[in-house]
């Protein structure tokens, strides 16, 4: 979030590598993708998150109160679960330094 806000430096690469879920119900993976973290790169705070409604509960959350993120209840005894796009189940970024020729050799000979 701090690359979208501006605040990466200019030597700096940001690679995001992961899975986002699959809509094919019979999947068994999620569907790999490689992004390049830049600014304007649009993530949201909620992106990842997984919100877990407690059937339970004295007090039911509305589906509304956590909009963006992706949400789990149960309706009828059965697991239904909301969301927006296709949400990321799981990723990393890789955090790559750019390097001119001579620091490279300096950095080798070392």
């Amino acid at each position: 979030m701090g690359v979208d806000a501006g605040y990466a430096p200019d030597d700096h690469r940001y690679l995001r590598i992961g899975f986002r879920l699959d809509p094919d119900p019979n999947a068994v993976m999620g569907t790999p993708f490689t992004e390049e973290v830049v600014a304007d790169y649009g993530e949201r705070w909620c992106d990842e998150l997984q919100v877990f409604h407690n059937p339970r509960a004295k007090f039911q959350l509305p589906l509304e109160a956590f909009q963006g993120a992706t949400q789990h209840t149960f309706e009828d005894g059965q697991l239904v679960s909301y969301s927006v796009g296709t949400p990321v189940l799981s990723s990393q970024t890789m955090i790559m330094r750019l390097t001119g020729d001579e620091e490279l050799k300096e950095a080798t000979v070392q």
